[in-house]
């Protein structure tokens, strides 16, 4: 015969987790991206500081220090900006925005010019496909002609001189602005750090939530009759996607 629990709230909450585990916020941590860019945010503002002789010195200076790799670099200047995979990736062919592929922008004294070498046609910018999600973030990156590309747009695209791209996006490509003016800049990154931005926010809300649908079906599969193993399995790996 099955056994019926009648418990009302104050007996459920005797046996109630109410507070995330440390299991739990473990886990989190490791698919979250956050702790990582946290950790190198001022090696990233450093770059930021010593790349200001030309607007692709950051791609020199970047390389001459072993703490900051292509999609990590990349991975902070979409926290800046606040343009994730999910809107960046709504743009190629960027074509449509910069004629023949070239982005024009006020430099110095005079102009320059940047030539898009992969997503002027159609490509993929997914966080997955630029290698900068929680997982790929891990594995250090080297520059790729997509990565360059998309940093040169996030740094420089708000400047853009010919381009037809959707406000919402050009207003936000504005970090190069910041470049030869260390104190302007480290001001800028530190305040949009302290706002944490909110596609951190959702990945590590999803992280979280994955972490308590493996913890749950662990304490089931405690405590669930053999029968029902299975099936948990199952309805686990459904959620899971």
């Amino acid at each position: 015969m099955a056994i019926i629990y009648n418990r009302d709230l104050e007996e459920l909450a005797k046996h109630a987790v109410l507070h995330w585990p440390d299991s739990i916020l473990e886990i989190a941590d490791s698919k979250s991206s956050l702790p990582r860019l946290l950790a190198t945010q001022d090696v990233f503002l450093a770059i930021l500081v010593a790349a200001s002789a030309n607007p692709d010195s950051w791609k020199q200076v970047m390389s001459e220090n072993r703490d900051m790799h292509a999609n990590l670099f990349l991975k902070h200047l979409m926290i800046l900006t606040d343009l994730g995979g999910e809107a960046l990736n709504k743009l190629p062919p960027l074509s449509n925005y910069f004629e023949g592929g070239v982005m024009e922008f006020p430099w110095g004294d005079g102009n320059r010019i940047y030539r898009f070498r992969e997503i002027s046609e159609k490509c993929t910018l997914t966080n997955s496909a630029l290698k900068v999600d929680a997982r790929k973030l891990a594995i250090p990156s080297g520059l790729s002609g997509k990565i360059e590309d998309v940093c040169m747009l996030l740094l420089f695209g708000e400047a853009a001189l010919n381009d037809t791209l959707p406000m919402e996006v050009k207003s936000r490509c504005n970090v190069g602005d910041y470049l030869g003016n260390p104190d302007e800049l480290e001001a800028f990154v530190r305040q949009r750090y302290i706002h944490v931005s909110k596609q951190v926010g959702g990945a590590t809300a999803n992280a979280l939530g994955h972490a308590v649908q493996e913890y749950v079906a662990h304490h089931l599969s405690e405590h669930l009759p053999d029968d029902w193993q299975k099936l948990l399995v199952e309805l686990n790996q459904c959620a899971m996607g």
